[in-house]
């Protein structure tokens, strides 16, 4: 994703140079028989020769995995295909895992409980008639933490059956459909 996000910026960069430095170019036209002298042209070999070590340094680099990638390899290596997350694990996760384990947003409801997450979201990922969610993953650290996820995931489903901790990610698993256990979205 590194690389084609620095090799936009290049074109783009480069498309944009030509948009605002071609007018001042063409508008230098030397008269017949008198050198074209544009200090210009200096200038633009630098920055060309800057973007072209920018993209030779980042094509060097090393693939990053995405940042959820590990947790989705787990989840999908467990057999858990559909479950619950906070609205930042959710959706990236399911990018990350190719769409073989899928995460609905959740948040807090009245009581401090688990309601349906309430941005960016299609109800037809909390129907029960259609969905299966049988775990929840807190992210218990770092960026978006999701620590109060555990607690009203308790409050709503009761103890979980089991618990496992995948790095910064904590996976607490029902033998049941959790949707059906779920509040009112937040309105």
């Amino acid at each position: 994703m590194t690389r084609k996000l620095a090799l936009t910026c290049l074109v783009l960069g480069a498309v944009l140079a030509g948009r605002l430095l071609a007018p001042r170019l063409t508008a230098a036209r030397p008269a017949a028989g008198k050198a074209l002298r544009v200090p210009l042209r200096p200038l633009l070999a630098v920055v060309a020769a800057g973007y072209l070590a920018a993209l030779g340094y980042g094509a060097a680099q090393p693939a990053v995995p995405a940042m959820n990638e590990p947790l989705a390899t787990w989840l999908a290596g467990h057999g858990y295909t559909h479950g619950l997350a906070g609205y930042w694990q959710a959706g990236s996760t399911t990018l990350d895992a190719g769409a073989r384990v899928s995460l609905s947003s959740v948040g807090h409801g009245r009581g401090g409980r688990v309601v349906p997450g309430h941005w960016e979201t299609s109800t037809l990922l909390y129907d029960p008639s259609r969905q299966y969610a049988d775990f929840v993953v807190v992210k218990d650290s770092g960026t978006y933490s999701t620590r109060w996820l555990r607690a009203a995931a308790e409050r709503t489903f009761g103890p979980p059956q089991q618990t496992y901790v995948v790095g910064p990610y904590t996976i607490m698993t029902w033998p049941a459909n959790l949707l059906a256990q779920l509040g009112k979205p937040r309105t």
